[in-house]
């Protein structure tokens, strides 16, 4: 898929807020950004939803799962 740079302007605090999801999920401000995006201008809801829940679950699983390696029994 062609990707264009562009240009837009948002209030600093949606960008904070974009900038701690997309961290929290592990991917990109852009890649979030082009998600969410799709999802609602794209009619990828489903799609969308399914794919933010899948990197949460994920994050949430390698963060749990990285604690257990380091633990002593």
């Amino acid at each position: 898929m062609a990707k264009k740079l562009v240009s837009i302007n948002l209030d600093e605090s949606l960008i904070s807020e974009i900038d701690k999801m997309s961290e929290s999920l592990g991917m990109s401000r852009s890649a979030f950004v082009s998600l969410i995006m799709r999802g609602t201008c794209m009619g990828e809801t489903a799609e969308t939803v399914k794919y933010l829940m899948s990197a949460a679950v994920e994050k949430s699983t390698s963060k749990t799962s990285g604690s257990v390696v380091g633990e002593t029994v």
